[in-house]
């Protein structure tokens, strides 16, 4: 992440001009922290009071295209290797410590904290002795890998670990609950079946029983039917007898 303001420019180190174009609000490097940059690079003769007096001797996203996530070194070390060659001075590894990553800026650096009177050649330019060195600078990344950042890395890679493990534990803890609690649903499920069984049984039985129960009833009243034809026949002989 980045933050945009108006360039200001200062003096970073003694004779180095440094013009923020970009504040980053990531971390500052600290001795041992590997840092990534990208930078442009040219130079020019300060007397030289031309526009196009500046001559590109380097431009590490061409000279690296392989590595976009910037050029890596050591801060603090001595200039050596990839970011010697690729035209890298003291002063500017001056500027980068005061750069928080996500930073791009100008800096300007002088013979004195540059090549001074020796001449070069970097990437097939030509440096004349006492020139006047001008980057433009992104510093992409820091990584904390200084001894008190290797601790900080340790230190959080087992808090988590340990986080890892919690949560492990609590899904575990969960899984185990959500199967007693299916276990449960399905006793209670199979609960109710029986008693829906049991209910439908005893309903079954106390109709039958009712049924029983009024059988009596219907023989006495075929009982009394018969027994009042009986005396309805007598009564119709007794008639006919007297007639």
């Amino acid at each position: 992440q980045t933050l945009s303001r108006e360039a200001t420019t200062y003096y970073n180190a003694p004779g180095v001009k440094a013009t923020d174009l970009i504040l980053g609000v990531g971390r500052y490097p600290y001795i041992g922290d590997n840092v990534y940059v990208h930078f442009l690079g040219m130079w020019y003769d300060a007397t030289d009071e031309r526009e196009d007096r500046g001559v590109i001797f380097v431009d590490t996203k061409k000279a690296a295209p392989k590595e976009d996530f910037g050029i890596k070194f050591r801060y603090g070390d001595d200039i050596e290797g990839r970011i010697k060659e690729l035209g890298a001075c003291p002063g500017l590894l001056k500027a980068i410590g005061s750069m928080r990553a996500g930073s791009e800026r100008l800096i300007e650096v002088p013979p004195t904290a540059g090549f001074g009177d020796s001449p070069r050649v970097i990437g097939g330019v030509k440096i004349p002795a006492n020139a006047t060195l001008l980057y433009d600078i992104v510093l992409l990344k820091v990584d904390d890998n200084s001894s008190e950042g290797i601790n900080r890395k340790n230190q959080r890679k087992r808090s988590d670990a340990e986080a890892m493990e919690a949560e492990h534990y609590l899904n575990r803890q969960q899984k185990v609950r959500e199967g007693r609690e299916e276990a449960r649903r399905r006793a209670m499920a199979t609960t109710e079946t029986v008693d829906d069984a049991n209910n439908r049984d005893y309903r079954n039985a106390n109709r039958a029983s009712e049924t029983v129960a009024e059988a009596p009833n219907v023989g006495e009243s075929a009982a009394s039917l018969s027994g009042e034809q009986e005396k309805v026949n007598e009564m119709k002989v007794d008639e006919t007898q007297s007639g």
